[in-house]
């Protein structure tokens, strides 16, 4: 799921993304190459490149921290399949009382 976002660089919120898979790119592994199409400009794919290839190193070294600090907030839930091993669930019951 987290390999699908391209929301890891700036200029590409969710509409710039939808717009990639639109076009066939939908995952980093479908990032054009250097010198084999553009992804999201000539002048931004660079980038882009070097932030998937960070993303990529992060995701494989599970280093979840440095992966969710690549990518917005509220795009944090795309980290669950890859991480659902370590995620702990807090359930806090409360019946409104004040404690008074």
């Amino acid at each position: 799921m987290v390999e699908r976002t391209f929301q890891l660089f700036p200029g590409v919120g969710p509409w710039r993304e939808r717009d990639l898979w639109a076009r066939g790119i939908e995952a980093w592994s479908d990032f054009p190459a250097p010198g084999e199409g553009v992804g999201i400009s000539p002048k931004l794919d660079d980038v882009a490149r070097e932030r998937i290839d960070a993303a990529r190193l992060a995701l494989e070294a599970r280093a979840l921290e440095n992966l969710a600090a690549m990518i917005p907030p509220r795009e944090h839930w795309r980290l669950y399949p890859a991480f659902a091993d370590q995620a702990v669930f807090f359930d806090i019951e409360a019946d409104g009382a004040t404690g008074e």
